[in-house]
């Protein structure tokens, strides 16, 4: 399993994928490999009902849960 950690802190969204983009590195790596992670609405929606499908409900969501979406991913 790979593990990824946290870089910047800026996030986009991606229409044609219709989620939230941001950007991590592989962790133990050097030098660093940046690795683009996407949160799919749909995702999103399962972190935070009550918003709507959206893009703004998207974005909410994920500025109100960015530690528990970071602190998840592994790639296997």
């Amino acid at each position: 399993m790979t593990r990824l950690k946290r870089t910047i802190d800026i996030h986009n969204s991606d229409f044609d994928r219709r989620a939230i983009g941001f950007w991590m590195a592989v962790e133990g790596e050097s030098p660093v490999r940046p690795v683009r992670v996407f949160a799919t609405y749909e995702a999103l929606a399962s972190l935070g009902p009550s918003q709507v499908l959206d893009l703004d409900g998207a974005l909410t969501t994920f500025v109100m849960n960015r530690s528990r979406i970071l602190g998840v991913i592994v790639v296997q």
